[in-house]
């Protein structure tokens, strides 16, 4: 049913609207659309609080304001600042009450309630904190676990726990109201790597994922209690490599089920259909829909030059069983054919040698190396630095401080793939026998040798938990700090520190196998085919790319404010301001739409990354990099 209702009262005045009210007229259909239209649209700045162009002897140095959180009944507003503080306000008064200076040793990014008094704070420090409004000379209590910077908090009040998640991948569950004398109770429930944002919806009853791999991962019906059990060993950017490749990886076929729509607990979607012109990279903003319908996400594309606001569908599906059975067959049939695609494989003649055997020809048109003395899905983790050295430094023949001396694979002459020199990491040599490995390290030349003209790059790996079937190894990724990535300096020397994580899949590269014809439709059957999920687009400003811009949903779910350089944007999903279940179209399978600009307002002295409506009053807060917020309330004439 069309919500735009007619013509005459699309742009009734608020004095006329009142007037019939008055009058104890019924309201006709559409009123309720225009008058939240009329009244979003009258926002303007109010009061301004840390403004160094008006009032230059009274700034506060706090630092940007990172994230603005309201309390559960709207009366507490509190900013996390970039410089180590945390800043709390009467939103109805904008008077400032008092302010937490060193609340952390790095910038604050979040800040989320428990409950009307207790809320949470999170930083680049690693630590999540737990604080009382009633007495802040003090944390309550310090949580450790993370191993990188922290990024946002969720409270399942159905679980009792407090999530948090960073840039290390992982997500840990505390349970804040047990705590011992070593600190509070916490388990890692999952681990993903290019984790960047988390949101749960209100009834929490999902798990929303934004990913650096421009995928939005998404776990319904979500029981916390056995979610690390139910995903250990599932890795997404595996599975999503499957995906786009539609080559079978065994590991990550495995998981197969965990995607049928009759699961009944931590069922996973994937989430990867984006506006035409956009191919999203990293997906650094995520806002949740107040009634769990949808989920807005903020993105910017891989050539780094357009940043786009989607919102995606998260409702549950209409089930088809029959189609779960169907693919459970394929399941089972491509894996008959690997057992006996297995059986005609020889096994080695040299029993202590990791010799594979070769590809054997077969009507699925896929081939498997032999698993007699490799663990597939076995994953080595590896600590790398790769370091840029001057022109006049030879990588290849200066050893690395604190290597032993060896060089792996020194002098290879194979041809690098287009578009990839100096970015090759080669994997180490295969290890003797023995069991694991203790820690070593090794050079490893990147590149090619000889250009005394090119910048040379020196990779230093250090082996953890390597074993002696690592020669079987056939995917490798490697990642690097986010800060790292964003924050790139231009000294002479430049350190990249991360992890590599070798995967034996179990199957060999598609040219060497003739992978082609039957054997691929057979593969693109059993993987798992990601829903069209995308409902509206448009969009942003590109202005100082690198900083996480908070955009948010009005608590009716009718508008959105997303930060725009110097200001914010209210969108809409139509024109008439229309609720989401009344103003798309994809019930009625209408392709994705823009997103209807209601309002722009330019009210800031530099580029605003966060904004919050409150839960109870009509009012609108904005802050920028310089630390400035803005009170926006509704100027009715």
């Amino acid at each position: 049913m069309d919500g735009s209702g007619d013509s005459s009262n699309k742009f009734m005045p608020i004095h006329q609207w009142c007037s019939r009210r008055e009058r104890g007229l019924v309201p006709r259909f559409g009123d309720a659309d225009t008058i939240h239209r009329t009244i979003y649209r009258s926002l303007e700045p109010k009061k301004i609080w840390n403004d160094p162009g008006r009032f230059p002897g009274i700034v506060r140095d706090y630092g940007g304001a990172f994230n603005l959180e309201f309390s559960p009944d709207g009366t507490l507003l509190v900013a996390a600042c970039q410089k180590k503080s945390i800043v709390l306000f009467d939103p109805l008064t904008e008077i400032q009450i008092c302010a937490v200076k060193n609340a952390h040793t790095e910038c604050v990014n979040c800040i989320k309630f428990i409950d009307h008094r207790i809320f949470a704070t999170c930083s680049d420090d690693t630590t999540v904190a737990l604080w009382d409004i009633r007495n802040l000379t003090t944390k309550l209590r310090t949580l450790n676990g993370h191993s990188g910077w922290v990024k946002n908090i969720e409270f399942s009040k159905r679980d009792g726990m407090l999530l948090s998640s960073g840039f290390d991948g992982s997500i840990y569950a505390w349970e804040i109201n047990n705590f011992t004398e070593y600190g509070s109770v916490c388990r890692r429930v999952l681990h993903v790597s290019g984790l960047l944002r988390s949101r749960l919806t209100p009834d929490e009853n999902r798990l929303v994922l934004s990913m650096s791999s421009g995928y939005l991962m998404v776990i319904h019906d979500l029981d916390l209690a056995n979610l690390a059990s139910d995903l250990d060993g599932f890795y997404p950017n595996v599975y999503r490599l499957m995906q786009v490749g539609r080559q079978l990886i065994p590991m990550a076929a495995r998981f197969r089920p965990m995607f049928y729509s009759k699961r009944k607990k931590n069922r996973i979607e994937l989430v990867t259909d984006f506006p035409p012109n956009n191919n999203p990279e990293m997906i650094c903003g995520l806002a949740m829909h107040p009634q769990g319908w949808c989920t807005l996400s903020r993105n910017v594309s891989t050539d780094e030059m357009t940043e786009w606001s989607v919102v995606h569908d998260i409702q549950e599906l209409p089930q088809d069983e029959e189609m779960d059975e169907d693919e459970e067959e394929v399941v089972a049939r491509e894996q008959e054919r690997r057992e006996e695609q297995e059986d005609e494989v020889e096994e080695p003649s040299n029993s202590g040698s990791d010799m594979a055997a070769g590809p054997q020809p077969s009507t699925s048109g896929l081939s498997r190396r032999s698993t007699r003395n490799s663990q597939m899905g076995s994953v080595f983790r590896l600590n790398v630095t790769m370091r840029e050295m001057m022109p006049s430094v030879d990588a290849n023949n200066e050893p690395a401080a604190g290597s032993n001396g060896n060089n792996a694979n020194a002098g290879t002459n194979e041809p690098e793939p287009s578009g990839s020199r100096n970015n090759l990491i080669t994997p180490p040599q295969q290890e003797p026998h023995g069991g694991e490995a203790g820690p070593s390290a090794q050079s490893v030349p990147i590149g090619s040798a000889g250009r005394p003209s090119m910048l040379g790059r020196r990779v230093m790996v250090t082996g953890r938990y390597l074993r002696s079937d690592i020669g079987s190894t056939d995917i490798w990724a490697t990642e690097i700090t986010f800060r790292e990535r964003k924050n790139m300096p231009n000294p002479q020397v430049r350190n990249n520190r991360g992890q590599i994580y070798g995967i034996v899949s179990g199957v060999s590269s598609s040219a060497s196998t003739g992978y082609t014809g039957a054997g691929r439709k057979r593969v693109t059957e059993t993987v798992s085919k990601n829903a069209s999920r995308m409902l509206y687009y448009i969009q942003e400003s590109t202005t100082k790319q690198g900083y996480i811009k908070e955009s948010c949903f009005s608590p009716d779910g009718r508008i959105i404010c997303s930060p725009h350089e110097n200001g914010f944007r209210l969108l809409a999903f139509n024109e008439n301001c229309n609720q989401l279940q009344h103003a798309t179209g994809i019930w009625r399978n209408e392709n994705p739409q823009q997103l209807q600009e209601l309002k722009h307002k330019q009210c800031h002295s530099s580029m605003v990354v966060s904004s919050q409506f409150s839960p109870r009053f009509p009012l609108l807060v904005t802050g920028c990099l310089l630390g400035k917020i803005v009170w926006h309330q509704p100027a009715l004439y």
